[in-house]
């Protein structure tokens, strides 16, 4: 089962009328309760990861770009790139702008900022600029939720089974 299929019964106003859908052949029916159940223990900031990029909730969008901030903050690439800019001015701020980026590419999948110029004029840098200094890094902090998710999911379906 795909994590979008099963993340997206995290509310009750995500299910319509058919209420539950089957894991596995003989498994019992899951509902949303089931899935908020086995979520029990993940971190919070995660937790909102999920809540807002399946199921629309806006109000999760503070608790998931703290976490990815945080996780960004820890992560050994980005951390290295943050070394290699001291010198050049608030290497902090470029983080949390790229964060708060993601955060917004992350929204229900819809990506607002999908292309490189328009990722460059959200952190108001040029292209050229965009693709030496921060697309690599970049892709390491996009990519951290989708890391999670996968973590997330075995735990959920482990739960589940």
């Amino acid at each position: 089962m795909k994590s979008a299929e099963l993340f997206s019964k995290l509310s009750p106003r995500a299910v319509n009328s058919d209420i539950g859908f089957k894991i596995t052949g003989d498994s019992p029916t899951v509902v949303w309760e089931d899935v908020l159940l086995a979520l029990q223990g993940i971190p919070a900031g995660r937790f909102s990861f999920l809540m807002y990029a399946y199921a629309d909730d806006d109000q999760a969008h503070h608790g998931f770009f703290a976490e990815l901030f945080m996780d960004a903050m820890q992560d050994l690439a980005v951390h290295r790139w943050i070394i290699g800019r001291k010198n050049n001015g608030n290497y902090y701020r470029d983080v949390e702008l790229m964060c708060r980026l993601a955060v917004e590419e992350w929204k229900g999948g819809d990506y607002q900022f999908g292309t490189q110029v328009d990722r460059a004029n959200f952190m108001g840098v040029s292209r050229g600029t965009w693709k030496r200094r921060y697309h690599l890094v970049y892709g390491t902090i996009l990519t951290r939720p989708t890391i999670w998710e996968a973590e997330i999911m075995k735990i959920v379906t482990d739960r589940l089974t």
